[in-house]
């Protein structure tokens, strides 16, 4: 009961979190072009974000002023255990490394837009199951006070007929 309830409490946390990369990655893409600094990075993304995402890259930033910019970024990855999330923090520690990541977070806004989109697809092609359950039972409802209707009018006829 408990654990169920906090271990869905930690997915719906991570599929917010998994919805923002994206953005994440391209913003990185876009400052890349005129400067390396992963904490101006992630200090502006964090600042026009989803709330979840906003907290981890809040804290982030936080870690790389008292620490090392390195272990910043993979206490990131470990807190939201992400593959997506991964694949960021290898592209920030590139940067802080002073690797050429312009064309990975170019690839990888791509991938996770594309992943993002199916994850989208995936949602919509559920919905309509609960719909047409629901509308079949609405149907049914119908159905059943129509007859109930039906068999009253009948029964009220024939007694006033047969009854006098």
């Amino acid at each position: 009961g408990e654990s169920r309830k906090l271990s869905k409490k930690l997915k719906a946390r991570r599929e917010k979190i998994e919805y923002a990369l994206p953005g994440l990655a391209n913003a990185a893409e876009k400052t890349l072009k005129h400067s390396r600094d992963v904490l101006y990075i992630i200090e502006s993304y964090s600042a026009n974000t989803e709330k979840e995402l906003a907290d981890e890259l809040k804290i982030t930033a936080a870690d790389m002023r008292s620490g090392g910019y390195e272990t910043a970024v993979t206490r990131l990855e470990g807190r939201v255990g992400s593959p997506m999330m991964s694949d960021i923090c290898r592209g920030l520690l590139g940067i802080i490394r002073g690797d050429d990541m312009r064309m990975y977070f170019s690839s990888l806004t791509l991938k996770l837009s594309d992943v993002r989109r199916e994850k989208l697809k995936e949602k919509a092609k559920k919905a309509p199951k609960r719909v047409k359950k629901l509308s079949v039972a609405l149907l049914v409802c119908f159905m059943l006070i129509y007859m109930t209707v039906i068999v009253c009018q009948i029964g009220s006829s024939l007694s006033s007929l047969f009854g006098g």
